[in-house]
């Protein structure tokens, strides 16, 4: 619990003067009586001074709420005696506990009404002001313990309807990112614990929804002795069985299936288990004889896409090498992530819905999955999008691992036998040519960075073989997983080789594509203050953009840009950065310490003084940080989002402790000759510093400056340099430690003033001697006393002195 005016906190006291106002607090806007408030306080039998000490305590109240608030402040906060009690009165935008309610209502209302996208926008704001356990601090008390159950139980019910309009809007990541902590902790979440297994189980991820199963059931089991809600069994049985699963749980859940179609002759190949679909697929079409017309498609439901902007010239592109005059087989499309990769494939998918194409879609997997498995997931959905067969592949393509014998049915089908991997590649190859023999075919494969060795084996052998039949296979990968798998990289390298294998690689949006897109979603014109903030904030990727531009307060955005950030994009922040190792994570840390500018000379040395594993080459191959175009020997963060977000999670001390290390690498910079005016950087540095560290450890670099140069005889710059270790320690209010390094430095620089002149040339008569503010001046760059703060600071050292 805390109460803040603006940037200043307010003192509550003690434990029990705390409570008190927890229990106004949690009553706000009605009379809680004398009587009730002992009783909670003190229990049924408090002592005889226990009403002194509750006028006592609401006093204090009032007198720390009388000083932190400032004469003009929007919330108005006031606690009143009103018979036969107290009350506390606070302006109805003053409490988070106000807000997260009216947020959490509005978000469920939003939802209800269809709106998905405003209800998780919504609902994601109020999961933001979600901090920590309410009145944790509180909890030897019943009303604290009854009010904090009573909030986290409305936490969990926005968090519901949050994750069924990610679902509803095919946001899984999200889903599986936030509610996976949150099952983590308590398994006996059924409920979330099915949105949990849906999300992972559309992300391409199915053995993990069976083990989040298993890990609720087992609790379950244990705690309760019963089993696991009818619904949460429905939705493992239909993984189990490869089911076209609906994406939320506002929608039904398949029907079991009771009648089979017969299977389809294809070439006898090895058998797999049957795959998923990740994506809902068309209704299954019955096999055309000849002299029949072919049926009409139903159109495939999909929510509204609404205008693509700034990406006209990339759908052309994209256009032109799936059905130009010369179309390619294999089209890869790399961009960073968030970029619009996704985007583009599905208004290509609404561009096709008019012609014969099949469009089938499919999902890689990552290296726990069964080798298989993307594969087989497009060939069941072909087969089930040709009407061809029932949903499960037919027998003929039924995978088994590498080097293992296939369990013979009862019939003693001799067609299944052991084949290895280049036999189920082959006719995995032939079975798709055969399909798109009938029909064009699509294939759209996204995270193509996600898939195995195999997976890749088999599409560089397809796009070897398609030749003129029409077939085409569109894959996404994200550019920056290339440098953390070597071997994508070849196989990448080796399908570009291939004249019939084109790249569409997407790049961020320019100054003016950002304007036009915030635009559209502000339905107004937006200065150019914040289009140019919001570009330089997310480095024009339009996932950032848009979550960041939806605000209605453009201007907030400027003050707390994390605390703008949806949600949702929050945890995605989050896995991004959670992909890379400590060491690489260490290094974008150091640069987010260093500034938005990164000299790139500098962060080397800092990087070696700390001895760090890391290299600059690890961070660059991230993405996250890039040449600066300005000075290309300098670096800077791609978006400055994740700057804010890296120093954000920094720990106080260590953060400290970096901005020391940049201080020391500049002094030794500084003092070889290679840096010419350290200054006003070295006083920042040492300032940040000395806000953790001990005042002597914090000044240390600029004092190791004014002894060399005393040593070199150059007094002038020696009182420079402690002259400027004073103003840093007196931006701040002088305490203990700081107090008496001041006195130290003032002491030293009166002794170096006090030596006066060591005698002339030549014999002649020495000038007459400056005023101590006179060579100050002449001997202080001018940056030095560009802020009022150094200038007031170094006037005071003077008058010391």
């Amino acid at each position: 619990m805390r109460v803040r005016f603006g940037q200043r906190d307010v003192s509550l006291g003690s434990p029990k003067q705390r409570a008190l106002f927890a229990l106004l607090l949690i009553n706000v806007g009605r009379t809680v009586p004398v009587h009730d408030i002992v009783n909670s306080l003190w229990g049924p039998s408090p002592s005889s001074a226990v009403m002194g000490t509750l006028h006592s305590y609401v006093s204090r109240l009032r007198k720390a709420f009388s000083e932190a608030a400032p004469a003009h402040h929007d919330i108005l906060v006031s606690m009143r005696h009103t018979v036969p009690g107290y009350q506390l009165d606070i302006s109805p935008e003053g409490t988070d506990v106000n807000r997260f309610e009216k947020l959490v209502e509005f978000g469920r209302d939003r939802f209800t009404a269809g709106d998905l996208a405003s209800a998780r926008r919504t609902l994601g704001r109020a999961m933001e002001l979600w901090t920590d356990t309410p009145y944790s601090e509180l909890a030897s008390y019943d009303f604290a313990t009854l009010e904090a159950a009573r909030l986290d139980q409305l936490r969990l019910q926005g968090l519901q309807v949050w994750a069924d309009a990610c679902l509803g809007l095919g946001s899984y990541d999200e889903v599986v990112w936030a509610l996976g902590k949150e099952i983590r902790l308590n398994p006996m979440l059924e409920r979330l614990g099915s949105q949990l297994m849906l999300a992972q189980y559309h992300s391409g991820s199915p053995a993990e929804a069976l083990m989040t199963y298993e890990r609720i059931r087992s609790h379950v089991s244990a705690e309760l002795g019963a089993d696991t809600s009818k619904e949460l069994q429905e939705i493992h049985r239909s993984i189990l069985r490869q089911e076209d699963l609906p994406p939320s749980r506002s929608q039904p859940l398949p029907e079991s299936r009771t009648t089979r179609l017969p299977d389809a002759p294809v070439p006898a190949a090895v058998a797999a288990p049957p795959g998923r679909a990740d994506r809902p697929v068309r209704t299954p079409r019955p096999v055309r004889t000849a002299g029949t017309a072919r049926p009409v498609r139903p159109a495939r439901p999909s929510p509204p896409l609404g205008r693509l902007v700034g990406r006209e010239r990339e759908r052309e592109q994209l256009r032109s090498l799936v059905t130009g005059d010369f179309p390619k087989r294999t089209v890869l499309i790399t961009g960073d992530q968030g970029i619009g990769k996704t985007r583009l494939l599905r208004e290509l998918e609404q561009e096709l819905a008019d012609t014969p194409a099949e469009v089938v879609w499919a999902h890689c997997t990552g290296p726990r999955e069964p080798t298989r498995r993307t594969w087989h997931q497009v060939v069941q959905k072909v087969w089930k999008a040709r009407g061809r067969g029932p949903a499960r592949v037919p027998a003929g393509l039924r995978a088994c691992p590498p080097g293992h014998e296939h369990h013979r049915p009862a019939d003693g089908d001799t067609a299944l036998a052991r084949l290895d991997d280049l036999d189920y590649q082959h006719a995995v190859v032939q079975l798709l040519l055969t399909a798109a023999a009938d029909e064009p075919l699509v294939i759209m494969l996204e995270d193509l960075h996600l898939a195995d060795a195999y997976t890749l084996e088999l599409l560089h052998l397809l796009t070897m073989e398609v030749h003129d039949a029409p077939l085409v296979v569109i894959a996404t990968v994200q550019e920056h997983r290339l440098a953390l798998r070597p071997d994508l990289r070849r196989a990448m390298a080796d399908l570009l080789r291939a004249d019939s294998v084109g790249n569409l690689h997407l790049t961020p949006l320019s100054p003016v594509e950002t304007h036009a897109l915030i635009h559209e979603l502000h339905g107004a014109p937006v200065s150019w203050h914040h289009v140019s903030f919001l570009h330089r904030a997310t480095g024009g990727n339009p996932y950032l953009l848009t979550g960041l531009a939806e605000c209605a307060d453009l201007t907030g955005v400027h003050h707390d840009l994390l605390g703008a950030l949806p949600f949702g994009m929050r945890t995605v922040l989050h896995s991004r950065l959670a992909e890379y190792p400590p060491e690489v994570i260490a290094v974008l840390e150091v640069c987010a310490v260093l500034g938005p500018a990164i000299d790139h000379c500098l962060l080397t040395a800092v990087l070696a003084q700390r001895q760090m594993t890391g290299t600059v080459a690890d961070a660059l191959q991230t993405g996250l940080l890039t040449r600066n175009p300005a000075d290309p020997g300098d670096l800077r963060f791609s978006q400055y989002l994740v700057r804010d977000h890296l120093l954000a999670g920094l720990d106080t001390v260590l953060k400290a402790q970096l901005h020391l290390s940049i201080a020391q690498a500049l002094a030794d910079r500084t003092a070889h000759g290679a840096l010419s005016v350290a200054g006003p950087e070295l006083s920042h540095h040492c300032a940040q510093a000395a806000m953790a560290l001990d005042p002597h450890q914090a000044l240390r670099p600029m004092v190791a400056l004014a002894d060399r140069a005393e040593r070199l005889n150059r007094r002038g710059d020696a009182w420079m340099w402690l002259a400027q270790a004073s103003a840093v320690l007196r931006t701040r209010p002088l305490k203990r430690e700081a107090a008496c390094a001041d006195r130290a430095l003032q002491a030293r620089m009166a002794r170096l003033t006090a030596v006066g002149c060591s005698g002339c040339p030549d014999g002649e008569p020495c000038a007459p001697t400056p005023s101590r503010g006179e060579t100050l001046r002449r001997e202080l760059p001018a940056p030095c006393f560009d802020t009022p703060r150094l200038r007031a600071g170094v006037t005071a050292g003077v008058r010391e002195a």
